[in-house]
C-alpha cells in the first residue's frame, strides 16, 4: 500500500494526537500526517474465521497474549522505518517527521 505525506506539522510539547488522545507528544514535535487511514484498509485485520470452536479458542488465545505485549506499528517513508503516533484514524494517521 503506497500513500502520500499531506501535512508537515510541528507540535507542542504534551500535545494529544489519535484518536482518544492515545499519544502525547514528550517535546516539542514535527509530525507528518499521511493521507491513508483504516477507511482505506490500512491496519485492517482481515475478519477471522469463526466457524470452529477451537478457531474461537485460537483468536482469543492471541488476542490474550497481544494484552501483555508492547504494540507499535511502522510504516516505510523513503525507505526509513518510522512509528506511527496515536491511533489510526479513518483517513489519515500521524508519524514523526524526521525532516
Amino acid at each position: 500500500m503506497e500513500s502520500e505525506v499531506i501535512e508537515i506539522k510541528e507540535l507542542p510539547k504534551k500535545f494529544n494526537i489519535g484518536y482518544s488522545n492515545s499519544y502525547k507528544t514528550k517535546k516539542k514535535t514535527k509530525i507528518a500526517v499521511v493521507d491513508c487511514g483504516y477507511m482505506q484498509g490500512f491496519n485492517v485485520k482481515a475478519e477471522d474465521d469463526l466457524f470452529r470452536f477451537v478457531d474461537k479458542l485460537r483468536i482469543l488465545k492471541n488476542d490474550i497474549k497481544k494484552l501483555f505485549k508492547k504494540q507499535a506499528l511502522f510504516v516505510k517513508i523513503n525507505n526509513e522505518k518510522i512509528k506511527v503516533l496515536g491511533r489510526v484514524r479513518c483517513i489519515s494517521y500521524c508519524v514523526r517527521c524526521n525532516r
